[in-house]
């Protein structure tokens, strides 16, 4: 079966279309909406015990038997206290948190904004335990700085720094993968050991090359390709390798206010300006950020601002956190 909920805002029913392979047809189901009116944001869909579990990462999972004859949509929030406001780190989530199921049970993977009571960066993994439940389970919990101080982590020669989530293991729930630069670890987490490190190729990356468009008429609705580069062009340039960055995928920061050419990225603790269309670093920095962590940064907390001239010391432009 092939199944899609569609809802609308304020609503009290859903509509949940069902594909047959047996029929090959499409069938459309009323089912009562429990939610109140804020757009629900699924980061994806779970089968798990006979059921599908639509998951927004921000908020709550919403359940239903799709085959039932009288369909029930029941909410299990996330655990106290880990539900968002909503549209907070949009874009960003399914980074540091995923739902999934391992061990024959469905798990939460927490790493957004989670800190233990001495502030240091840590993951959760919580169960729950009952799918007629609506009760979170805490499992463990590691901090990073636990897991990059063990000898096994020394030994992968790994950077030291806050991963990519990527999945829990689908039977070993101590086990959970991150992205990590080229690298793709598994990591038994209660025991805050590496126990796999493997160099990853994805078939698809995304984001490897960047594209820049013009709407050149405000009263147009039609956009122009102002020119587009790989990654890889500017990384092989001789001025990436002098600043001595690290050859992967920035994180975008904004476009220069007055040059079109030159945009800005957060790549590790350097806030970095690359003349796209000439492929060549001609800025590169150590930036502060007062918030979000350096890990969450994206363009939504960086403004560019026109300075007066008297404080430009020949600068014209300085990018504002």
């Amino acid at each position: 079966m092939v199944a899609e909920l569609q809802m609308i805002i304020g609503g009290d029913t859903a509509d949940l279309l069902c594909f047959s392979s047996q029929t090959g047809e499409w069938v459309s189901k009323d089912v009562p909406y429990p939610l109140p009116p804020r757009p629900l944001s699924p980061d994806g869909v779970v089968s798990f015990s006979g059921r599908l579990w639509w998951v927004d990462l921000s908020w709550c999972l919403l359940t239903c038997d799709p085959y039932a004859d009288a369909l029930v949509l029941t909410v299990v929030p996330l655990p106290e206290g880990k539900a968002l406001e909503y549209g907070e780190a949009g874009g960003l989530l399914d980074k540091y948190r995923c739902v999934g199921v391992s061990g024959g049970k469905l798990r939460f993977v927490d790493m957004y904004r989670n800190r233990n009571t001495s502030g240091s960066a840590q993951i959760s993994v919580w169960t729950l335990a009952d799918p007629d439940s609506t009760e979170w389970t805490l499992e463990y919990e590691a901090t990073f700085a636990e897991i990059c101080n063990d000898a096994s982590f020394k030994a992968a020669g790994l950077t030291r720094k806050i991963p990519v989530l990527a999945l829990i293991h689908p039977t070993n729930l101590d086990v959970i993968y991150f992205f990590l630069d080229e690298h793709m670890v598994g990591v038994d987490v209660r025991a805050r050991k590496v126990v796999e490190c493997e160099v990853y190729e994805l078939v698809e990356p995304p984001r490897k090359h960047i594209s820049v468009w013009t709407l050149a008429d405000p009263d147009s609705t039609e956009w122009t390709l102002e020119y587009e580069a790989t990654f890889a062009e500017i990384c092989n340039d001789a001025s990436f390798k002098a600043a001595g960055l690290p050859r992967k995928i920035p994180v975008l920061a904004l476009i220069h206010p007055t040059n079109p050419d030159v945009l800005y990225f957060f790549l590790d603790e350097h806030m970095v300006g690359v003349d796209v269309r000439a492929r060549k670093v001609v800025e590169c920095e150590v930036y502060e950020l007062v918030e979000p962590p350096r890990e969450h940064v994206s363009s939504r907390f960086v403004h560019a601002w026109q300075l007066p001239r008297a404080l430009c010391s020949g600068n014209t432009t300085l990018p504002s956190l």
